[in-house]
C-alpha cells in the first residue's frame, strides 16, 4: 500500500496548519485590541465595575500614541486654527486627538493663555485652550498684572473686542504648584523671601497666578524675591537645576518636563494654602492659625475670580519628597473658547463630536505620559456634567448652546428684562 504524503507537516514534524491557525487567531485578537473591544467586553461581564478602574485598566494596556495623526476632513469643513500652549505641555497632545476625532484644525504652538486670547481677538486663531481664570481677568480688565503687560506692549482692546471671545466647553483642572528642591530650606511660601523663583512669560497663565500668590503672601517682588521669566519650559528647568531656588506652574500631572525632572531630582511641592496640620498646637496657637487661614482665604477671594479648592493625592502626582500624601491647593480650569463670529453650524458639529469623544479624551489624558509606578491618572477631566458650566461673565457660543440645551446641560429662564441662561 502506497504511503500517503502529509502536506500539513514539514519533514521535522512542524505542523504548518496549526501555525497558520494560531497566526489567524493572533491577528484577530490584535484587531479586537486596536478597536478597544476588550473594554466593552469587560464592562458587559462586570469585571471592571466603575469608570475610574476602566480608565486605569486602559492606561495600563495601551501606550500613548506617538505617530503623527493625518488630518482628514471628509465633510470639507473649514479648518480652524487651534491655539494650544508651550512645547511639552498637554494641550499640544490634546490638539492631536481634537484634530483626529473632533474637528479639523491646524495646531498652533503658542506662549500660553494670554497669547491665545490676544491672537483670538486679532483673528490669528479661531479656537483655543485658555485658562478660565486668566480669561475672566482679561475680560474684567481689573488684573493689574495683565494690564501692565498689555500697556508695556502698547496693546489696548475695547469691551466689544473682549466680548468676541466666547465659551465652548470646560475641559480639565490645573492646580497651583510651587516646586522646590531637597535641602532648599523652602517649606512654605513665606520662605521664598530672599530667593529666586522661575516662571513662564507674561503670556502664560502661570505668570499672573504667581504674582498674585506672592502678593497674598505679602512678599514684594524685586525687593524681597527675584522672579525670573522664561519663554519656554526647557530653559526654566535648566536654570532650576543650577541657579533657581524654586519654580512655579499652574499645571496638571501630565506635564512631560515636570515628569522628567521629578525622575532626575528630589522635588517638594508646596501649596499656597495654609495646611490644616494641628498636631501639638496649643489652644492659643490654634486660634491664631484659624485667624491666619481666614485672612488668607479672604485675600484669595480678592485676587482670584474663579478658582477651585483642590486636594492632590501626591501618591499619584509627580515623584516627590513631601512628608504627607495629600496637598490642599487651588486649581483653575482649562476651557475651550472660540471667536463669536464662527459659523454656528460648525461649532454645533464640533461640540457634538466633543461629547461623542469624551471617553476618548479621558483615555488620551490618562495614556499621555502614563507612569505605571505613579499611576498618574486624571480622574476629573472631561466631565459631561461640567461641559456647559460657563461663568456668568462669559457668553456661550450659539452653536454650542443648542447642543447643551438639547442634552439638558443648560436651560433658559425668562426674566422681565431679558432672556438669559
Amino acid at each position: 500500500m502506497e504511503e500517503q504524503t502529509n502536506f500539513s507537516k514539514t519533514q521535522d514534524g512542524f505542523d504548518i496548519s496549526k501555525a497558520v491557525y494560531y497566526l489567524i487567531i493572533a491577528l484577530f485578537l490584535f484587531y479586537l485590541y486596536k478597536r478597544k473591544v476588550h473594554i466593552h467586553i469587560l464592562q458587559l461581564i462586570g469585571l471592571v465595575e466603575n469608570k475610574d478602574n476602566i480608565e486605569t485598566f486602559k492606561s495600563l494596556l495601551i501606550d500613548s500614541p506617538t505617530n503623527d495623526i493625518v488630518l482628514t476632513n471628509p465633510d470639507e469643513l473649514p479648518v480652524y486654527r487651534l491655539g494650544t500652549a508651550v512645547e511639552g505641555s498637554y494641550p499640544q497632545q490634546m490638539g492631536l486627538l481634537f484634530r483626529k476625532s473632533i474637528y479639523p484644525v491646524d495646531i498652533i504652538t503658542t506662549s500660553g493663555g494670554l497669547d491665545n486670547i490676544i491672537k483670538l481677538i486679532n483673528k490669528e486663531l479661531d479656537i483655543a485652550f485658555v485658562d478660565e481664570e486668566l480669561l475672566l481677568n482679561f475680560v474684567g480688565g481689573e488684573d493689574k498684572y495683565i494690564t501692565e503687560y498689555l500697556k508695556s506692549r502698547k496693546l489696548q482692546f475695547t469691551e466689544e473686542e473682549k466680548k468676541q471671545i466666547v465659551y465652548l466647553a470646560s475641559l480639565y483642572y490645573q492646580p497651583f504648584i510651587l516646586i522646590t528642591k531637597q535641602n532648599s530650606g523652602i517649606l512654605k511660601w513665606s520662605d521664598l523671601k530672599g530667593r529666586k523663583i522661575g516662571v513662564l512669560s507674561a503670556l502664560s497663565n502661570s505668570n499672573s497666578h504667581l504674582y498674585k500668590l506672592l502678593a497674598i503672601t505679602d512678599i514684594e517682588v524685586n525687593e524681597e524675591v527675584t522672579v525670573v521669566e522664561y519663554n519656554n519650559q526647557k530653559s526654566m528647568i535648566n536654570a532650576f537645576r543650577n541657579e533657581l531656588d524654586a519654580i512655579y506652574f499652574t499645571s496638571n500631572q501630565k506635564n512631560k518636563a515636570l515628569l522628567d525632572l521629578s525622575k532626575e531630582m528630589k522635588l517638594r511641592f508646596i501649596s499656597p494654602r495654609i495646611q490644616q496640620i494641628q498636631v501639638g498646637l496649643s489652644e492659643e496657637e490654634l486660634d491664631k492659625r484659624e485667624e491666619n487661614i481666614k485672612k488668607r482665604q479672604d485675600l484669595f477671594k480678592k485676587q482670584f475670580s474663579f478658582i477651585f479648592p483642590k486636594a492632590l493625592d501626591l501618591n499619584y502626582f509627580y515623584q516627590n519628597i513631601n512628608m504627607y500624601s495629600f496637598l490642599d491647593t487651588y486649581a483653575t480650569r482649562m476651557i475651550l473658547v472660540a471667536r463669536r463670529d464662527l459659523d454656528s453650524s460648525k461649532i454645533n458639529y464640533m461640540i457634538r463630536n466633543l461629547i461623542k469623544n469624551l471617553e476618548n479624551l479621558q483615555l488620551d489624558i490618562n495614556q499621555y505620559q502614563y507612569n505605571e509606578k505613579l499611576n498618574n491618572i486624571v480622574g476629573d477631566a472631561f466631565q459631561f456634567n461640567e461641559l456647559a458650566s460657563a461663568p456668568l461673565e462669559l457668553d456661550i457660543h450659539a452653536g454650542a448652546v443648542s447642543v447643551y440645551e438639547e442634552k439638558k446641560l443648560i436651560k433658559f429662564e425668562e426674566t422681565i428684562e431679558t432672556r438669559k441662561i
